[in-house]
């Protein structure tokens, strides 16, 4: 007994930590945002309005409900490309999660695309992470994350940024999910969206997210923004928006239904000063 003890003492076990050791970060990953630079080049027009000379270019956001567990990345990659799309704001992302097959969904879209992308987790989830993301035809930088305050929903929710340059000009992008089971929850969610949102240099930035607000009147919570869409705009869900400083515009707002998710691929035009 003492001389199969010693065995797997000596032999077995330093083994079994090695394999364990090179394991752990793949099955438990660090709570932190995952990037990856990307290859290709953003595409846009300049474009001279009243003197100002102004940026031009796509966005979308879309709630891809985790890709029909990592089965629909491809399908889901080329409707995004279809769109013509520049920057992109995913909200239910896995990462390495049992039920996706441990796929890294947002890195796995981004080569289909040739963008930039980070990952933003919210919660832990199977074994691995899940949360938002950025797609972008721009090189992103300065990515983090910040917890959000959830006090009664269920899960967990969380606000990702990363920077971007348009020309020079400075341009900071959000991304969030917001609660949908705890109205005080998102209340106090909204009140962080717009501490971040002031914090942004120069005021400058995008935000695209499922909202989950219970009408138009929650976007009230956030101050000096521009919505896609409002009360004003019909066939557009709600929840599902992007947001600009008021320096900004957005135009040509429309949604794109989906086989691959519960919610609809929403876009907009954003015009950027560049003077």
């Amino acid at each position: 007994m003492d001389a199969i003890t010693n065995f797997f003492a000596q032999r077995i076990l330093p083994w079994l930590l090695v394999l364990l050791q090179c394991l752990f970060p793949f099955f438990f990953p660090e709570f932190s945002p995952k990037t990856g630079a990307g290859s290709a080049e953003p595409v846009y027009s300049i474009v001279e309005e009243d003197g100002v000379h102004l940026a031009e270019f796509t966005l979308l956001t879309y709630n891809v409900k985790n890709c029909q567990n990592g089965m629909a990345i491809k399908k889901i990659a080329a409707e995004i490309a279809d769109t013509g799309a520049q920057i992109v704001f995913l909200q239910e992302i896995d990462y390495r999660i049992i039920r996706s097959f441990w796929f890294d969904e947002a890195k796995r879209l981004a080569a289909e695309l040739g963008f930039s992308y980070a990952f933003f987790p919210a919660m832990r989830a199977a074994g691995g992470l899940y949360g938002t993301a950025i797609l972008s035809a721009f090189p992103l930088s300065d990515v983090a994350v910040t917890q959000l305050p959830a006090i009664d929903s269920i899960e967990p929710r969380a606000l990702g940024q990363a920077d971007i340059t348009v020309e020079g000009v400075p341009v900071r992008l959000f991304v969030t999910h917001l609660s949908h089971d705890d109205a005080v929850s998102r209340a106090e969610q909204f009140v962080e969206l717009d501490r971040a949102i002031n914090a942004a240099p120069g005021n400058s930035f995008l935000m695209g997210g499922d909202f989950n607000v219970a009408s138009y009147d929650d976007y009230t919570l956030l101050n000096n923004v521009i919505l896609a869409h409002d009360t004003a705009t019909p066939g557009l869900r709600q929840c599902d928006n992007i947001l600009c400083d008021t320096a900004k515009t957005l135009g040509n707002v429309r949604s794109i239904p989906t086989g691959y998710s519960d919610h609809d691929l929403v876009l907009a035009e954003v015009s950027i000063p560049l003077d």
